[in-house]
């Protein structure tokens, strides 16, 4: 026998409005579990559909109480008995095991048990009977034996037609002698019914017990129990009507369970259903602002793409200008270094002049020293003249001509001097201020050249611009285009979520119904009386 290890003294208890109830095949291998059942032994379905019965055997049941209920079962009998079971975690739980063999055409296909919590009662003299069996002390009552004890009608009808029988023989004997043979006749008939006044009231109580026990099955009493009274077809009808009642209270029990279960869950899905008609509700209010902001951002996407377009225009335009610019500049720039080239050349001819005026300058005070000196010699060449007397006449006449013509020539030369001094001067002038313009036009050359690049920053800042605007047009443009096609995917969600919401509040009066259901179901199998 298998032995389930290990075990522990936690005991379990079975709901006695919950019976625990299993079917097995020919083998014993569990093919059906109901909830109580998983739930109590502490097993998953998994582990227990397609293994053995004996999973949950405990090592206090001795061998021979599954000896019996072997015997029993396949004699075609249900057995009914008190049982240890074990748990998973290694607890303990007894039941008031009722099982019975599950035919189909007349041919045993596999076996369910039924389980009902036991009283304290029927727990104790469950332990004190096995102790005894597992320490030798006692043996196991048959449960095939004990059926077999019960009266049988047809034993009982012999025996009382065989003891009138005598009883008649007898009186018939003493009648003929006392010569009362025609009362024989009375007394055999009388005798004759005693069996059945003797039997006709037990099978009337009988007959009146199983008829109680349709009624209280036809009134939903699936808690009375119905006793085999007899080992007859008598007892077969009360045992069939007992497996009955077991059989229909494991239903209606599981039945009441599943209602419960379902009425809660209705209730439960009923309510989840409202709050998910609210939510449905609730986005559809923000689906609709949330279209109604997109289409003030649509909105605002046109404006941009047409602020776009205009920035698009306008940098393209400064792009233009500034080309013009550019050119403009570079001929400014020609124009300006030309003049500086021309200043240059006017530079270097007036350093030329300075320098020829120089020169002038020198010959001119060369010129009056040589007038200094001829008009010395002609002061002296007048004196010795006038020594002379009358021969020195027409030297002195030259001389003085000669003195003449240096003083003339002293004077023009001063003129000249002070002519090449102004020339000098104003040259001088002409040069500092030709310097000066040179300066000018160099610096104004300089600027030209950083507002040529100013220019050309602006010109490659332009094509950026451009470059940019062309860009955030597309983008703004494709995006225009994906806020519409957002807008539309919107709209469809929003009548989704219309038709979502519909088929919610749909859902939840049919789960409103479902729970109007499940409590007319309770309602109806409150009639029936399990525990």
């Amino acid at each position: 026998m298998k032995i389930n290890l290990p075990i522990n003294q936690t005991e379990y208890r079975v709901d006695p409005k919950q019976p625990i109830v299993t079917r097995t095949d020919l083998k014993g291998i569990i093919t059906y579990a109901n909830p109580a059942f998983i739930a109590l032994s502490g097993f998953t379905e998994a582990e227990l559909i397609g293994h053995s019965h004996n999973v949950v055997r405990h090592p206090d049941m001795p061998p021979e109480a599954f000896a019996d209920l072997w015997e029993t079962l396949k004699a075609g009998s249900p057995w009914q008995g008190i049982v240890k079971n074990r748990a998973k975690d290694g607890g303990f739980y007894w039941v008031d095991a009722y099982v019975t063999p599950v035919t189909e055409n007349g041919q045993t296909i596999g076996y369910m048990s039924v389980r009902n919590a036991p009283s304290p009662q029927q727990i104790a003299e469950a332990e004190r009977l096995y102790a005894a069996i597992r320490n030798k002390q006692a043996k196991m009552p048959s449960t095939l034996t004990r059926a077999r004890r019960l009266p049988s009608f047809a034993r009982r009808m012999w025996g009382a037609s065989l003891l009138c029988g005598l009883l008649a023989g007898g009186a018939n004997f003493w009648l003929d002698r006392m010569g009362l043979a025609w009362l024989s006749w009375i007394a055999g008939g009388m005798l004759g019914m005693l069996p059945v006044l003797w039997l006709l009231p037990q099978l009337t109580r009988t007959l009146n017990e199983v008829s109680a026990g349709f009624i209280n099955l036809a009134e939903g009493k699936l808690n009375m129990p119905v006793r085999q009274s007899w080992h007859c077809a008598l007892g077969d009808v009360q045992v069939r009507l007992e497996s009955m009642r077991i059989y229909q209270k494991a239903v209606v029990a599981d039945v009441i369970t599943e209602a419960q279960a379902n009425s809660a869950s209705a209730e439960m899905l009923n309510a989840n259903l409202g709050q998910l008609v609210q939510c449905f509700h609730a986005q559809n209010v923000m689906l609709a602002e949330m279209a109604a902001q997109l289409d003030s951002v649509g909105s605002s996407v046109k404006e941009i793409v047409a602020v776009s377009d205009a920035m698009s225009h306008e940098a393209e335009h400064t792009r233009e200008r500034v080309a013009e610019g550019d050119v403009t500049m570079l001929d400014i720039s020609s124009s300006s270094r030309n003049t500086l080239d021309a200043m240059t050349h006017s530079c270097a001819s007036m350093q030329a002049l300075r320098q020829t005026v120089a020169r002038i300058q020198e010959m001119s005070a060369l010129i009056d020293d040589i007038a200094g000196q001829t008009n010395l010699l002609a002061l002296n060449a007048s004196i010795e003249a006038a020594r002379a007397g009358e021969h020195g006449r027409g030297f002195s006449v030259v001389a003085d001509e000669v003195r003449k013509l240096a003083e003339r020539t002293v004077s023009s030369n001063q003129s000249i001097q002070d002519t090449l001094q102004a020339i000098h001067s104003h040259v001088f002038e002409a040069f500092g201020r030709t310097e000066k313009a040179m300066g000018t036009v160099e610096h104004s050359q300089q600027a030209i050249g950083h507002f040529s690049q100013g220019l050309n920053n602006i010109r490659d800042a332009a094509e950026h611009a451009l470059q940019q605007a062309r860009a955030l047009l597309g983008f703004t443009s494709q995006q225009s285009e994906a806020t519409q096609d957002v807008v539309v995917h919107l709209n469809e969600v929003f009548a989704s979520l219309e038709r979502n919401e519909q088929t919610a509040v749909d859902l939840q009066q049919q789960a409103g119904r479902l729970s109007q259901s499940s409590l007319s179901l309770n309602k109806l199998l409150g009639h029936f009386r399990i525990a």
